[in-house]
């Protein structure tokens, strides 16, 4: 049976009471297509109130398209606008929201021999690594570090358990060395709040226009640090160009504060070229760096590294040593494996490729349904943003799921809980023949704004 919680002493009548639960489980997933209800009379004993009420509350719900009332069968969840879009009806879902790899991005044909190489090595794959990492991984991933222009040296290597761990012993370590306030984008990475609170530090936002950001960089001491995703940022897919970032550099040089790089998606260039990490700039002395393989190709091993400047190497490993000790021993030995047998060059081509071409039908495909919705092409990543005019990121997300695609929407990356017109779009789970009809779909759901067409027609 189903609990809600009514208010006997407000003025809301109890049927709507009932009515605006049943309908945000609905709409929020909690409740499915088909879920069918309780029969009126239990669910009445249950909740201590005449049946009339609960059937007026099914009535209601009907009418709103939330609800289907099949006589004694009786009554079923359905996601509003009866009746329900072909995609669901079929069962059929794009993946739009994730930006994590699918498993058809694995390179599977070489996994057996890591794991042998792994076997291989006996009890040694079973032993506590050191802290830091296993020393032959630090110096590999130095190694890697310069294919993206990186100079480091093995000392300045931290392995992490993926990037989002690196940044929380980044923050700790800053805190360490007198870091009070934390600068960051005005939309960024949703778990970057909540660490940011955890260590007992103040959270800032930059203005939205990357080029106003020297103003407060002016202003800010020691005991500031900004946390940037300069390329391919998580949410919006933008990339800082290399005049910002060196003045960003020469600012932060100039007043004493530290820069945390988030380079999570930093390889996923889609041209030959790519813009320069902040790290393998002149004057990066005080970037920490974060990179990481569980966004490229490896989402279940959990594995990121840190380049650290000397300066905050105590505090990192002090960090990583009490808050969650060393990463796990077969992820790095794999790691290792796949670097020394050359497996990522290839890898991560075929990943640019597949991406790019994703990301190109996407857009197009987005481009076609809403022409008067300016729509930036990413340089690489995973992620495109798309902005909603007149319809909340929450609202557009919640239509869209009911047509069978699954976005993010934009007030989930606003630290500061503001409405956000938009919603992010990953192409990480969803082939480029699936992409096709997205835009369509979309538009089908948000059909009645302004800015939305029907005219495109969709394969599905």
């Amino acid at each position: 049976m189903i609990e809600i919680p009514l208010d006997f002493t407000s003025s809301t009548p109890l049927y709507r009471q009932i009515a605006d639960h049943l309908r945000a489980m609905i709409q929020t997933g909690a409740l499915e297509e088909g879920f069918r209800l309780p029969g009126t009379r239990p669910f009445a004993l249950s909740l201590g109130i005449s049946r009339t009420t609960v059937n007026e509350a099914y009535g209601l719900l009907a009418s709103e398209g939330f609800i289907r009332q099949e006589g004694r069968r009786g009554a079923f969840a359905q996601c509003g606008d009866a009746p329900s879009p072909p995609s669901l009806r079929q069962g059929r879902r794009w993946d739009l929201a994730s930006g994590t790899p699918s498993t058809d991005f694995l390179p599977l044909r070489q996994l057996g021999s890591l794991w042998r190489s792994v076997l291989q090595e006996g009890e040694k794959a079973l032993l506590m690594p050191p802290v830091a990492g296993l020393a032959p991984l630090r110096q590999a991933l130095v190694g890697h570090a310069a294919t993206r222009g990186i100079p480091a040296r093995w000392q300045d290597v931290l392995v992490t358990s993926g990037v989002q761990e690196g940044l929380a012993l980044a923050l700790g370590a800053l805190g360490r060395r007198g870091v009070r306030r934390l600068w960051t984008e005005t939309l960024t990475y949703p778990h970057l709040p909540p660490l940011v609170s955890f260590e007992g530090q103040e959270l800032r936002l930059l203005p939205e226009n990357p080029e106003d950001w020297e103003d407060d960089m002016g202003k800010m001491t020691p005991q500031d640090a900004l946390y940037l995703i300069p390329s391919f940022h998580n949410p919006t897919g933008r990339t800082l160009p290399r005049s910002l970032r060196e003045r960003l550099l020469q600012r932060a040089s100039a007043r004493g504060c530290w820069i945390v790089e988030d380079d999570a998606y930093g390889e996923l260039r889609y041209g030959e070229f790519a813009v320069p990490a902040l790290r393998a700039l002149p004057g990066a002395e005080r970037v920490l760096y974060l990179g990481s393989f569980s966004q490229l190709l490896f989402p279940g091993w959990r594995l990121g590294y840190a380049l650290v400047p000397q300066e905050l190497h105590g505090a990192f490993f002090h960090a990583k040593l009490h808050l969650s000790g060393a990463t796990a021993t077969p992820s790095q030995l794999l790691t290792l494996a796949f670097l020394r047998q050359g497996l990522l060059a290839p890898a991560l081509a075929d990943v640019r490729k597949r991406m790019a071409h994703r990301m190109g039908t996407l857009h197009a495909s987005l481009a076609q349904a809403f022409p008067q919705i300016p729509l930036e092409m990413p340089q690489g990543g995973v992620f495109l943003w798309l902005a909603t005019p007149g319809l909340s990121g929450r609202e557009a997300a919640l239509q869209a799921r009911h047509h069978g695609v699954l976005v993010t929407p934009g007030e989930l990356f606003s630290p500061a809980r503001r409405p956000v017109e938009a919603v992010r779009l990953a192409v990480s789970r969803t082939s480029a023949p699936d992409l096709l009809g997205v835009g369509a779909i979309l538009a089908r759901a948000w059909k009645g704004l302004p800015w939305c067409t029907e005219k495109t027609s969709s394969p599905f």
